[in-house]
C-alpha cells in the first residue's frame, strides 16, 4: 500500500509540474515584432484621433476662427466626441445632447461656440 501511494504520489507531482507555465525567456527580435499577446496574435492598434484634414473634408464648411473664452471641459468633451465619433458635431447642441448631462451656463451676454480651426469649445458674445 505504501509503495502504491508513493507512485501515486511521484504520478501526481510530475503532471503538476509538467502543467504549469514555464517562465517566459526574453523573446527575440522577430518575435518581439510579430506579436506581444499570449496567444500568438498581434494586439490591435489604438485608435487615432482624426486628423484636422479629415474633419474639414468631413465636415464641407468654411472654416473660421472663433474668437473667446475657451472652456477646457467642454473641450475636452467635444475632443472626446471627435474620437467617438470620428466626425465633428453639427452643432453645439448635438454635443451637449450627446457628451452632457446639462450645459453648464455661460458667462453673461455670451454663448458656446465650437471652434472648428483649433477644436475648441469658446464663450463668445452673442
Amino acid at each position: 500500500m505504501k509503495v502504491f501511494a508513493g507512485l501515486l504520489f511521484l504520478v501526481v507531482g510530475i503532471a503538476w509540474v509538467g502543467c504549469h507555465k514555464k517562465g517566459e525567456s526574453a523573446p527575440g527580435p522577430a518575435a518581439a515584432n510579430a506579436t506581444n499577446s499570449v496567444d500568438g496574435v498581434a494586439p490591435p492598434e489604438p485608435p487615432q484621433p482624426p486628423s484636422r484634414e479629415v474633419l474639414a473634408r468631413a465636415d464641407d464648411k468654411a472654416r473660421e476662427t472663433v474668437v473667446g473664452e475657451v472652456d477646457p471641459f467642454l473641450t475636452a468633451q467635444l475632443r472626446a466626441f471627435i474620437e467617438e465619433k470620428k466626425r465633428m458635431p453639427a452643432s453645439f447642441s448635438e454635443l451637449a445632447r450627446a457628451r452632457l448631462d446639462s450645459v453648464p451656463r455661460p458667462p453673461a451676454g455670451k454663448k458656446w461656440a465650437i471652434d472648428n480651426d483649433s477644436l475648441e469649445i469658446k464663450a463668445v458674445a452673442q
